[in-house]
């Protein structure tokens, strides 16, 4: 069946039920911002096949279908939407209602909101109750995965063998982490700690699998019971590390048993979790607490905080990644002009580099290869029935990354195939420009993600006058998590988490971009760590980014009259710094190459 026949089927479930209102999220049980394939019910039902959004399907025909979107995804949502019941609702436009403002606005006093609880965070759930309490209403719940119902030929539960994630890597031993989370909570006065969120897990526990595409994790749930570890995971998957987990005092127990372990262990004890990422059906569970308490997960677990070992590792992950990337510009400017190239064989290509390093695991995300106009859709992806051939001309944006042993990889370069406009030009400079400064200006301790923001925006408003609706830059896991939080840069509107200071050892993404719709995008990424800068002449003590990523700019891209000379001092120190690092691993004509793209450009 479409989308549309989809909708009919969910309606008939609604009216049965007595259901006005359902909500259909992303998520998967933990909140995970990519799911497997068996979480995809949102996609089922709209058609939309982007990593974030939120559906609501009303009961009645006339009050509508709608589906939110962020600014990455604006452009694809109207295109995948076309003929469909369902209208796009773009997030944080003028007059776009949020969804818990049009739930309240259409529904009345004690109509049924409707939705898989497991699928749906409790925060989501407060914000429902207190839009609506504005207006005077209250609103009841049902919770049951009406789409399951619905839903011919859903895919499995995934349950990939997990496996141990060695020590040599992570820096720190399972048993470390755990004592430190055991004085944490124990600081707070938890006698029940919950954690639902797969990365926190598989980190704290050291171990790694393969449950979510691009995404090293295990579907699992962590309890910590009164200083007594307790792991629910499906047996198949969680078979290979079980003895190893239990030699060091972890209980492992299977994944659906965690809802009635935690109503049964929580009656009149303080338990602590984290409501932004738990589910429904878990904070339901814990009605029976002494008291529930949420702190963000980060507060007990500081992961973000990458160790000695960790921030060498996402070196030598980015290194071999540097060298498969460069390896594949080379490849595409030298193949371009065949006229055989498209946006999925290039793809392929870099995959097949990738994984021809040592300890490549896979991709960190799918692929975004966007030719010429749809590189200014921001999480464009290709598909067997729609992409570009590409041309010896203009850009295409190349935003991709690759899980290793070591790290998690994540760049972005918008190569130039040939000819460029003097438009392209001018975009590809300022971006360029934003990036650079971004990455060289030293900073006071305390600084926040909000503020560091303002810098990679300035070119681009002195330039052409232009912003763009995405954050500048977000933290990474160590072979896990391509986006983890709660590092950001990006503007207080658009946190999604606490806007934090920075801190040493935190890594995070800088990627500033220009999308012109129609035409071009551009958008230029590294990973950078944060380091100590000294001082200043004030005594204030500084940071500053040092860069991981490893790939060469385009220098035939340049408009080096829009660059200050501090600027081309920095591109051509970028350059060089690539062409020492790279060029060792690559042939003679990938070398003579590298070395005509990184000599210092001058005005």
């Amino acid at each position: 069946m479409g989308v549309n026949e989809n909708i009919k089927e969910l309606r008939k479930l609604m009216e049965n039920r007595g259901i006005d209102a359902y909500i259909v999220p992303t998520d998967d049980f933990h909140g995970s911002e990519y799911v497997g394939d068996y979480f995809k019910e949102r996609q089922f039902i709209t058609g939309f096949t982007g990593s974030a959004g939120t559906a609501v399907i009303f009961r009645s025909e006339a009050d509508g279908a709608y589906l939110w979107v962020d600014g990455r995804y604006f452009l694809q949502a109207e295109m995948q939407l076309k003929g469909t019941a369902v209208t796009e609702m773009r997030m944080g436009e003028p007059g776009v209602l949020k969804l818990t403002e049009l739930l309240a606005d259409k529904l009345s006093y004690g109509a049924v909101l409707g939705f898989d609880g497991r699928t749906v965070t409790q925060s989501l759930v407060d914000e429902m109750d207190a839009e609506a309490e504005k207006r005077g209403k209250k609103f009841n719940v049902h919770s049951e995965d009406l789409i399951d119902l619905i839903w011919k030929g859903r895919p499995q539960l995934s349950k990939e063998p997990a496996a141990v994630f060695d020590v040599k890597y992570s820096g720190l031993g399972r048993k470390e982490k755990l004592a430190d989370l055991r004085e944490r909570v124990e600081n707070e006065g938890g006698e029940l700690f919950i954690m639902t969120t797969l990365d926190d897990i598989a980190w704290l526990l050291n171990i790694r699998g393969n449950d979510v595409k691009c995404n090293p994790v295990v579907l699992s749930f962590f309890v910590l019971d009164a200083g007594k570890p307790v792991l629910f995971a499906q047996g198949g998957a969680i078979a290979p590390v079980k003895a190893q987990l239990e030699a060091d005092g972890v209980e492992v127990r299977e994944y659906n048993e965690v809802y009635d372990y935690i109503k049964n262990r929580c009656v009149g004890r303080s338990v602590i979790l984290d409501k932004s990422a738990a589910n429904y059906e878990i904070i339901r569970s814990c009605e029976k607490a002494g008291k529930v308490e949420s702190f963000r997960n980060y507060y007990f677990i500081k992961k973000y905080l990458k160790n000695p070992t960790e921030i060498e590792g996402m070196a030598y992950a980015h290194l071999k990644d540097g060298v498969a990337k460069t390896k594949w510009i080379y490849w595409v400017k030298q193949n371009v002009a065949g006229g055989k190239l498209s946006e999925l064989s290039v793809a392929d290509k870099l995959f097949e580099l990738r994984m021809a390093q040592e300890n490549c695991r896979g991709n960190s995300f799918e692929p975004i290869m966007g030719y010429g106009p749809h590189g200014a859709i921001i999480h464009y992806e290709a598909t067997p029935e729609e992409y570009s051939m590409l041309q010896p001309k203009g850009f295409l944006l190349a935003d991709t990354g690759g899980q290793y042993l070591e790290g998690t990889t994540d760049v972005t370069r918008t190569i130039a195939l040939g000819e460029l406009t003097e438009e392209q030009k001018r975009d590809y400079t300022a971006v360029l420009r934003g990036h650079l400064r971004l990455q060289h200006r030293p900073f006071k301790y305390g600084t926040k993600g909000s503020e560091l923001d303002k810098i990679a925006r300035e070119p681009l408003h002195e330039v052409c006058g232009y912003d763009y609706n995405h954050g500048t830059g977000h933290g990474v896991g160590v072979y896990l998590n391509v986006h983890e939080n709660p590092v950001r840069i990006t503007k207080g509107e658009l946190l999604r988490v606490d806007d934090l200071a920075f801190e040493e050892g935190m890594i995070t993404s800088n990627e500033p971009g220009i999308y012109i719709e129609g035409k071009h995008g551009v958008r230029i990424e590294n990973l950078e760590v944060c380091f100590s800068a000294g001082k200043d002449d004030a005594g204030n003590s500084l940071l500053k980014f040092e860069p991981l990523t490893l790939i060469p700019y385009e220098p035939e891209a340049l408009d080096l009259k829009q660059m200050t000379d501090e600027e081309i001092r920095w591109f051509n120190e970028y350059q060089a710094l690539v062409l020492e690092k790279i060029s060792p691993y690559l042939d003679k004509d990938e070398k003579a190459w590298l070395e005509e793209v990184t000599k210092p450009v001058k005005r």
